[in-house]
Order: C-alpha cells, then structure tokens, then sequence
C-alpha cells in the first residue's frame, strides 16, 4: 500500500514539474516576443491543448497586438528575438493582415480534395497520368481524419513506388517558396506552379524544410498507405490566432503556436538571452508540441501481496479504478498493470523489474 502511494506520489510530483518548465519556457519565449519595452508583468499557464497569457487589463491589448506582429511574418519574428543568427536568410515575406487568416474548417474528404485543387490545380498529377480524385478515392478506401488525407491501403511493391513519386511529385510543388506565396494557393487566389523535375524529399527545403514533413507514407505491419498532412500545412504557413478569453487572458492553441514558430524559425533551438553581471548566458527554450496521436503508455503499480495488506485491499481497488479512469480515453491501446510481490521477496527488485519492463515497453 505504501509502495503504491509512492509510486503515485512521484507520477504526481514529475506532472507537477514538468508543468511548471513547459510554463516557464513560454514564459521566457513571450518575453523576448514583446521587445525591449516591456509592459510589466505576466503570467503563463500551459496546458494540453492551449497557452493561457494573463496580463494587467490596461496592458492586455497591446500585448496581443506586440504578440500578433511577431508571428505575422519571418522577418517581424526575427527582428523581435534578442539574438542574430548569421547563418539565417529571411523569406523578407510581409505581414500577414490577421484579419485574411481563414479557419480551418475542413472535416470531409470532399472538403480537403477542394483544397488539395486550390493549391495543386486541375491538373495535380497530369504529368504523371493520374488525379488527385483517383489516387484519393473514397470507395477504394481513402479517408480525412484530424486535419490528415489519407490514400487507400495498399501493400504491392509496385504500389509503394507509385505512392512515393506522387508524394514526392507534391512536395516538389513547395520548392524555393515563401510562406506568403503558399498562402495565396490555399486560400485560392493563385495555385502553385507545376514542378520541373520531382525532387527527393530529402533535397526540399522549402519553408526551412518543414512542410516535408507533412508528407510520406504511413507503414504498419499489414499495409502502407500514402498521407497529406494538411492541417500541419495550415498551421506552418498561418500564425494562430491570439484571442482574448476575457478582459486579462489571451489564450492561443499551443500545437498551432508551437508548429509555427517551428516555421518561423527554420527549426532551430530558440534561446532566451539574459546578463547576469558583465556575463551573457543564453537559455534553451523547449517548447515541446503537443502529439495529435497521443502515444499508448503502460503504467506499472508495484503492490505488497502480504497478508497484513488483506484488509486494505477494497480501499487499494479504489485508488487503482480512480488512476485508470482518470487516463486519457485517446489513449485506447494503454495498459494499467498491477506487479506484486510478498514479503518474503525484496519489493526493490520488482520495481526494478517492473522499471525496465516499462523501459522495453518503450
């Protein structure tokens, strides 16, 4: 029984600290953001899902607008942070109007085809005798779900190689362009030009080589199947929103926040420079994204089976039930697993087993 308070104990306490670093980084990210004036204090609260900013109400407007010009274009975020990076060449793209961000309200697959022919054209894939409607028919099996297209599975060899070029074919269409240039196709004012060659993945570096990512192909054991992921598009080439909760809070989506300045960084550790006497120190700030998938976790709860624990173990049942239920229901294939040991064994060794079970697991 005391093992499994403990053992609860130290999940809670590392949550706790955990939390406690993600806010301070935010933190430290929002007040290099605001630039040299400051505008007094703040505070930051983060959590699964969102960044919270709360502010004195005289402040708060003037906040969002300082926080808005930072994220609305590479060259703005640049000239906000308190370093320079040689090595960095800006898209010198212009401010984007919050005003012309359009939400992302795509929920069927007829939706992302429409989008996928805004910024591809007519004619995606003539060069290579195919259609964007083909390789993405939904009665073969293609499907949209959490902002990511999806082809139909498939697992001949012949098939993979077809994929790859098509995903590769797309993502040639990115090469050597600007934010400002790729926003313009997907809100439907001028689709991209039609690439000279495919290009490998591993050459595209278009937008600090981050929107390859949001091409490839999905392998499990039973079958493979080509994905857009066209939600991640948005969120790199559109800032996020920054909304007033009420008269002191702004609140952003943090995965949005965070793959955007991802972008606007070209991918880089982003620093927080301080002085501390006549010394300069400059502080990593890791601002760790939230998954779209959450990953299975496997808790392991080490319980003493000796008899003078009998009488607590209705109460023991309780604590457990509360701990499962409280697990995230996204997180469909996660496994609770109860280890016990008796006194006549060292409940060190079953933790140690149990430690390494859970490091395997991994």
């Amino acid at each position: 029984m005391r093992i499994f308070l403990c053992f609860l104990l130290l999940v809670f306490s590392s949550s706790l600290w955990a939390s406690d670093t993600m806010n301070n980084d935010f933190h430290r990210l929002f007040d290099a953001l605001l630039g040299q004036k400051k505008l007094g204090e703040f505070s930051v609260n983060v959590d699964d899902t969102h960044v919270y900013i709360s502010a004195e109400d005289q402040v708060i407007e003037e906040f969002k607008h300082r926080l808005e010009k930072a994220l609305s274009s590479q060259t703005s975020f640049f000239e906000n942070l308190p370093y320079r990076l040689s090595t960095v060449t800006s898209n010198s793209d212009q401010d984007i109007c919050y005003d012309d961000i359009p939400e992302f309200s795509i929920t069927t697959l007829e939706q992302a085809l429409e989008l996928m022919t805004r910024i591809f054209g007519q004619d995606a894939l003539k060069a290579l005798q195919s259609r964007l409607d083909i390789v993405f028919d939904k009665r073969d099996g293609a499907e949209y779900k959490s902002g990511v297209l999806y082809t139909a599975r498939f697992d001949e060899d012949i098939a993979v190689s077809t994929h790859k070029k098509i995903i590769n074919y797309l993502m040639s269409y990115f090469v050597e362009l600007s934010p400002e240039r790729i926003r313009k196709a997907f809100n439907g004012q001028a689709a991209l030009e039609k690439p000279k060659a495919i290009c490998k993945a591993k050459n595209i570096e278009a937008v600090s080589g981050m929107l390859k990512k949001c091409f490839g192909i999905l392998e499990t054991n039973e079958s493979k199947r080509a994905y857009i992921d066209l939600g991640k598009i948005y969120q790199l080439i559109f800032p996020p929103h920054v909304k007033q909760q009420n008269k002191t809070v702004l609140v952003l989506e943090r995965e949005h926040l965070i793959s955007h300045l991802q972008q606007l960084n070209g991918d880089r550790i982003l620093l927080k420079i301080f002085k501390k006497g006549d010394q300069k120190y400059a502080h990593p700030m890791i601002l760790a994204e939230a998954s779209r998938a959450h990953r299975p976790g496997c808790h392991y709860i080490v319980i003493d089976h000796s008899s003078s624990l009998q009488n607590f173990y209705n109460q023991l049942s309780e604590h457990i039930l509360s701990f499962t239920n409280k697990l995230p229901a996204s997180n469909k294939n996660s496994e609770v697993r109860l280890v016990f040991f008796h006194h006549e064994t060292s409940p060190t060794r079953y933790l140690i087993s149990a430690i390494q079970l859970a490091l395997n697991a991994e």
